[in-house]
């Protein structure tokens, strides 16, 4: 009974801070699509796609979540997208709370750590890099416990192969367990077993993605071609002003000031195992954020994050021990507040928070229908967020009919399709629903 008691007492703060993340995240959930592939993302799982070959686990989660969450609450597909990025970035919370508490000063450790550029993947954000964001924070941990000699030195590895599987961008962080292998020399041959299971786990991606074919889009023949340049791409050539002011953007975005303050945190510390490992991985992220180029220009600000986690906790640290630990956490939080306020609440379009539900009332069922050219229906209810939408009709052999809608956050609103030759184009026609 005590031993019952005692684990309930250590669980039972976990889960009321996994809620209270959650709410937050949840709360703070986009209206819209705002990474580069965010709405390509939505799209594919709309249509049933559960891998992709760069981020096969971190999708595979996302159509989870739609298939679990859908047929129950109606939802569009893009909040089931988000319910798990809120997900995962509760967990995270969890994870970092647990790195942190055992330090001095836990509560503004904690503050600080988790109000730097990644945290912006938490709120809801429709793309696939929550989940590896995740599993980045589980590998933070696992240099601690490795460090304490609670786990083996392989874990880290074993946390590295295991981001790997939600997004293939881990690869470019590969470089920093060596330090790791260097700082525990000593243990390899007892701990061998997890160091080879976290070496056929990548295998196993790999033959998984390139060799089996499963998932869609590039896989690992392609990264590589990724570190070129061309002056026909929206980023243009490497090292060019427009390139360097994209990057820079993105390391703003991503560190806002903590990068002297980790550099600082490094040098007080440069005898830590543990702040070499992380050194070891802000490095990485670094050169991959500088060498890497983005697709979609600035709009591939969440891909080029990876710097912001060990950046924040090296600095965070050092911000905590410091004699003047109020002004410079003040000047952190501003400069986080920089980054955070003129996207996520912007983002959220709070004064048009809610759903309309939607009845079809002459659903076809010889015929395809998309909502908003974009994803089909397959039922007659549905919900939509608010603002105008259109439904497609299309049948074999037939031109494709629209039904345009206005929707208020709120409302019950039944429609019907056109039918026959009737053909709708534009906003003629347009229905508008108000909240009831």
């Amino acid at each position: 009974m005590s031993g019952g008691l005692l684990r309930l007492r250590t669980i039972a703060p976990q889960f009321l801070l996994f809620a209270v993340s959650f709410a937050w995240l949840w709360f703070w959930r986009p209206y819209g699509f705002h990474g580069g592939d965010s709405e390509y993302l939505d799209r594919q799982i709309d249509g049933g796609l559960w891998f992709r070959k760069r981020e096969p686990l971190a999708v595979a989660a996302m159509q989870l979540s739609r298939l679990v969450l859908q047929p129950v609450t109606l939802w569009p597909t893009a909040l089931c997208l988000s319910f798990a990025s809120c997900v995962a970035g509760a967990v995270t919370v969890i994870v970092l709370w647990k790195l942190c508490r055992e330090s001095k000063g836990t509560v503004l450790l904690f503050s600080l750590t988790l109000s730097s550029g990644y945290a912006l993947l938490f709120h809801g954000h429709i793309e696939a890099y929550a989940l590896p964001t995740c599993l980045l924070a589980v590998w933070v941990l696992a240099i601690r416990r490795a460090d304490q000699g609670r786990w083996s030195s392989g874990a880290p590895a074993l946390a590295f192969s295991g981001m790997a599987w939600c997004h293939t961008m881990a690869l470019c962080l590969s470089p920093a367990l060596l330090v790791t292998a260097w700082v525990h020399r000593g243990r390899l041959p007892q701990d061998s077993r997890i160091w080879i299971l976290a070496g056929l786990a990548l295998v196993g991606l790999y033959v998984f993605t390139d060799v089996l074919q499963v998932g869609h889009g590039p896989g690992f023949e392609t990264l590589p071609a990724m570190l070129g340049s061309s002056a026909a791409k929206e980023y243009a050539p490497l090292l060019s002003a427009k390139h360097l002011a994209i990057k820079f953007h993105f390391l703003w975005v991503a560190t806002h000031v903590t990068i002297p303050f980790a550099l600082l945190g490094l040098r007080s510390s440069r005898r830590s195992p543990e702040a070499l490992q992380l050194a070891g991985l802000a490095l990485c992220a670094l050169i991959f954020l500088a060498l890497f180029h983005p697709d979609a220009g600035y709009l591939d600000w969440d891909l080029f994050l990876l710097p912001s986690l060990p950046c924040a906790i090296l600095g965070a640290r050092y911000v905590t021990g410091s004699k003047r630990a109020m002004a410079l956490s003040a000047l952190w939080i501003a400069g986080f507040l920089a980054v955070w306020a003129p996207r996520t609440p912007i983002w959220a379009r709070l004064a048009e928070r809610g759903l309309a539900r939607v009845e079809v009332k002459n659903f076809p069922t010889d015929a395809t229908v998309k909502l908003d050219d974009r994803g089909q229906i397959h039922r007659s209810v549905f919900k939509v967020q608010g603002g105008i939408h259109s439904l497609s009709v299309l049948r074999r052999g037939e031109r494709t009919r629209w039904k345009v809608f206005r929707a208020s956050p709120g409302a019950r609103i039944e429609i019907r399709l056109p039918e026959g030759r009737a053909l709708l184009r534009g906003t003629r026609g347009l229905e508008t629903h108000g909240g009831v």
